[in-house]
């Protein structure tokens, strides 16, 4: 949802008048919460409608069934996706949605010929690599003949999440300025994620060379990882895993220094609050999903079979063609250029 951002931007200075909508999965309305661009927002998890126990998939069904009866009475004259259609199945449930919805113009992506039911569409590019993301939702705004030149996301702050934030790290930090560190160890996919015992032994020098204070963050879904970065707690550091909302970790990150992450979600909140991220990339593809502006370094692998979409692989983890020394040379890098108070502890 970060990424589209731009796409809604241009979206509202296009049509400033235009009611704006947004259908998402529930996870994101925590972005869009303080979103200028967006008058309303519908919660729609399709894909949650194919897994669980029957009797919770009925229950969803029921909400979901709703959720399409209140779009319905919107009256929508024009729906975009932004969605690649990934399967022939996916591209199936978009257009039901589509006609449930009864849009009179329909845009969207046509991936690999499936889009061909959008009233119009933008291809996408053969090589997943050669445009960004954030490009290919801009291409389908473009389609109703409106301006949207490329820009980098941004995190819509709340006065409230910073000062949350703020209650979040330690009172002492404020005392002196010394940079604060931000390490996310997770990733949604397993293959995405570089070893914990790498993240602690860059973690451990940036203390001992820079004085670094380290904050751990990430979801519920991160949390088994604390034991394997526990050591780093032993530093002046504070773990936020499982303990932040989404607009309180992007106030966290804004006042960070630097973000040492995987392929992730707070990678891209890192950069849409403006603070520098050394992205560590295996099997993802950085050219269409890296954090978007210069002040970001990507360290990607060079294994032969990278990048790759096979979630199945039982090959060596090509991460680890990314090495520690690549990683702490690229943070030190970030922490000199960035030594000036103003991206350090708040004095």
């Amino acid at each position: 949802m970060i990424l589209a951002d731009p796409a809604l931007g241009a979206l509202r200075r296009g049509f400033p008048d235009a009611r704006l909508s947004v259908l998402c999965v529930p996870r994101a309305l925590q972005v869009l919460e303080s979103c200028p661009y967006v008058d309303h927002v519908f919660p729609f998890d399709q894909q949650a409608l194919l897994s669980g126990p029957l009797p919770s998939r009925l229950k969803r069904l029921v909400r979901s069934v709703g959720v399409i009866a209140r779009l319905r009475m919107q009256h929508f004259d024009v729906v975009l996706n932004l969605h690649q259609l990934y399967s022939t199945e996916g591209a199936k449930r978009i257009r039901l949605l589509l006609r449930s919805i009864a849009a009179k113009r329909t845009y969207g992506r046509n991936t690999e010929g499936r889009g061909g039911f959008y009233m119009k569409s933008v291809p996408d590019p053969p090589m997943p690599e050669s445009v960004h993301e954030v490009e290919m939702n801009l291409r389908v705004v473009r389609l109703l003949g409106i301006e949207a030149p490329l820009a980098e996301p941004k995190f819509w702050l709340s006065s409230a999440d910073r000062e949350n934030a703020t209650g979040m790290l330690p009172a002492s930090w404020r005392e002196k300025p010394r940079p604060i560190v931000a390490i996310c160890a997770g990733a949604e996919a397993s293959d995405k994620r570089w070893r914990p015992e790498r993240f602690v032994a860059v973690g451990m020098e940036l203390v001992r060379r820079f004085g670094a204070r380290i904050v751990l963050v990430g979801g519920k879904a991160d949390l088994p990882l604390l034991p394997c970065l526990s050591q780093l707690l032993s530093t002046e550091a504070v773990s936020l895993i499982a303990k932040a909302s989404l607009g309180e970790l992007a106030a966290v990150l804004e006042s960070c220094t630097l973000i040492i992450t995987n392929d992730s979600g707070p990678m891209h909140i890192a950069a849409a609050v403006g603070t520098p991220a050394v992205a560590i990339f295996g099997p993802g593809w950085p050219g269409r999903f890296g954090p978007v502006g210069m002040r970001h370094i990507v360290l990607r692998s060079h294994a032969i079979s990278s990048p790759c979409e096979d979630i199945s692989c039982r090959r060596v983890h090509c991460l680890d063609w990314v090495t520690t020394e690549q990683v702490l040379k690229a943070a030190a890098a970030v922490l000199k250029s960035q030594a000036e108070p103003s991206r350090c502890s708040p004095s």
